[in-house]
């Protein structure tokens, strides 16, 4: 049986309201992430290039398709899934929100994961500077999405609204939540 995750508790902010330690913990996630997505690159480059070998190099020109996909199914499918974080995100106690305060759907999250690589690499990630101009410290890629990365924990309200009841009952398996 997977683990339930933990309740997801309003982000935590400073008097102004600013996320506390969002920017940071998500230089720290996105830095785990590499490592795990280098981890992912290994067996899936020996696959790629035993297959490519035996096509006699016929399959090659699909090996770089598929491993830029890599990243961005690493990040779709866990942001979209039930821990609405990747795993250097949830290392950090943080969270992916739509927001409405709901988990993102894979949708979102894969705009998120798509624009995310694709405008970073054009502009150098400058797009993460957009996060030091607003005060829930959202990049460009999550205002494209609709996205907003919280703390996992903390004391005070959601920027964006309260959970709902669906997702009492998916944290914490109890209806009455």
């Amino acid at each position: 049986m997977r683990p339930i995750p933990p309740p997801l508790g309003a982000d935590a902010a400073d008097a102004d309201g600013v996320p506390d330690g969002v920017m940071v913990k998500r230089v720290i996630a996105f830095f785990i992430d590499v490592l795990c997505i280098a981890l992912l690159y290994l067996p899936v480059l020996l696959v790629l290039s035993l297959a490519s070998l035996l096509s006699l190099g016929i399959l090659s020109p699909l090996v770089a398709i598929i491993l830029a996909l890599v990243p961005v199914a690493y990040h779709s499918l866990l942001i979209a899934g039930p821990w609405s974080a990747t795993f250097g995100q949830r290392m950090m106690d943080l969270a992916v929100r739509s927001i409405s305060g709901g988990r993102p759907s894979l949708g979102q999250a894969a705009i998120n994961a798509i624009t995310f690589y694709t405008l970073g690499s054009i502009t150098g990630w400058v797009i993460t500077l957009v996060a030091l101009t607003n005060r829930q410290r959202r990049c460009l890629h999550d205002f494209l999405a609709g996205t907003v990365v919280v703390n996992r924990s903390g004391g005070t309200r959601l920027v964006f609204g309260r959970r709902t009841s669906a997702e009492d009952t998916l944290f914490t398996g109890d209806k009455d939540a």
